[in-house]
């Protein structure tokens, strides 16, 4: 077991998209994918989590062991370290997520995982099985029966980003432009009202989506995460970003993103992101603190393409995304 939780981990870390491979050494790309799996190697044998897991999202006739994340090995030598998991815990949308593979992923390996991981989970019906595929790799939909991109990795390092990083103030057509943390959640109103307002104008983003609860939204004002994008003084937007360790990267991840409808089609989203880079590499003396291998990075759906472009224009690259590769079980 312990050989094969150390191939796969040793198989993530060469699996990582170029850009990581630039921007860490192999020793530092090892510890993040091992520190990634951490979770996925802790559930392949504790009871315990499994039977955390079964309680939260309990099948008719699924033993707590069953929960338990598995190793799949396949015929052609693969093998993957997988587990069920429910969309937002909704019992009737069961898929399986491949964390690691022994083998990097290929149009043909995936298929054989498929039928594999199928059988091995047949007693959940997953509708879906879920693979990370980095951007690198020419692999797409259409190469399978029934598939179809969720989430897209977009990233880059925050020292790079800084190059072309804005200021906490600009003033614009004679407009004046501000970002500034709140201690406070006088603006949450403002806030379900502007996502309300974007669901009525683009249902369609209910899928791709959430508004955050403001349980949580209180626990990232209290440390500092929140900043709310001002212009001629009225709340225009609003960004959380948090020092995160995950995706195989250490840095920042940005939890919110969202302009308001009135103020959409202005540039303020890529001012409002630039802007908070410069925040995060220059405010308060970070830049001499900070590893220069800090990223900000972030997951935005593959059908919010106006997210992306804005992404991309401060800088992020897409390197890579979440592929949804049908089960067929009924």
């Amino acid at each position: 077991m312990t050989k094969i939780i150390e191939s796969l981990i040793q198989a993530k870390a060469a699996q990582a998209p170029p850009l990581l491979k630039r921007i860490y050494t192999k020793t530092d790309l090892y510890k993040q994918c091992a520190h990634e799996l951490q979770e996925d190697i802790e559930r392949l044998e504790s009871d315990r989590l499994a039977l955390l897991f079964a309680q939260y999202a309990s099948i008719t006739g699924r033993h707590p062991s069953e929960y338990k994340t598995r190793l799949i090995s396949c015929d052609n030598g693969n093998i993957a370290l997988c587990g069920i998991r429910f969309r937002g815990m909704d019992i009737s949308q069961p898929f399986v997520t491949v964390a690691a593979t022994l083998k990097p992923p290929s149009i043909t390996s995936m298929n054989v995982l498929v039928d594999n991981i199928s059988k091995a989970f047949e007693g959940f019906k997953p509708q879906y099985i879920q693979f990370y595929v980095p951007s690198c790799l020419d692999i797409e939909p259409a190469n399978f029966s029934s598939a179809h991109w969720d989430n897209r990795i977009l990233a880059n390092a925050l020292d790079t980003l800084n190059e072309n990083a804005g200021q906490d103030m600009a003033y614009c057509a004679g407009k004046k432009y501000e970002l500034l943390s709140t201690n406070s959640l006088t603006f949450y109103n403002q806030y379900v009202m502007a996502y309300n307002k974007l669901l009525d104008e683009f249902p369609q983003h209910a899928l791709i989506m959430e508004l955050k609860p403001i349980e949580d939204m209180r626990i990232w004002v209290d440390q500092g995460f929140v900043h709310l994008l001002y212009v001629n003084d009225e709340l225009a937007g609003v960004i959380i970003v948090e020092p995160d360790n995950s995706l195989g990267m250490t840095g920042f991840y940005i939890i919110e993103n969202i302009i308001f409808s009135e103020y959409r089609g202005q540039g303020l989203g890529k001012w409002m992101q630039q802007t908070m880079i410069y925040h995060l590499t220059n405010g308060q003396g970070r830049q001499l603190e900070r590893p220069k291998t800090d990223m900000l990075f972030g997951t935005i759906h593959f059908d919010n393409t106006s997210a992306i472009q804005c992404a991309k224009s401060v800088g992020r690259y897409d390197i890579g995304g979440y592929l949804w590769v049908a089960t067929g079980i009924k």
